[in-house]
């Protein structure tokens, strides 16, 4: 892993969007989310992909504007599945990085 991905994964981690994309991610692959949320989601996508005008001519701006439109289509179709599944997916990923957390420290000691 190069430099540059390692700082932003530490930055990234920081601010807790790991955590926070993981718990997407698991709701949007969730049975509880409905399928036409990500038949909506997939539409959309690629939608975005056909679309001519990209950012990519920019070193670093075409992966920003490629990972704000992907967390947006992935939070957009999350948002229609059930609280009690978006509860679930957030605590789960929350105590798997507690859990993570504390094999780290007792393995440093």
């Amino acid at each position: 892993m190069g430099r540059y991905a390692f700082v932003v994964k530490q930055a990234a981690a920081k601010l807790g969007w790991i955590a926070w994309a993981r718990s997407v991610w698991r709701v949007f692959r969730s049975a509880d989310t409905p399928v036409w949320a990500k038949a909506l989601f997939g539409a959309l996508a690629l939608a975005y992909i056909v679309v001519p005008f990209d950012f990519d001519f920019v070193p670093v701006l075409g992966w920003i504007d490629d990972a704000v439109v992907s967390a947006v289509l992935l939070w957009l179709a999350t948002k229609f599945a059930p609280e009690a599944a978006r509860q679930h997916h957030r605590k789960q990923v929350e105590n798997e990085r507690l859990a993570k957390a504390e094999r780290d420290a007792t393995a440093k000691t």
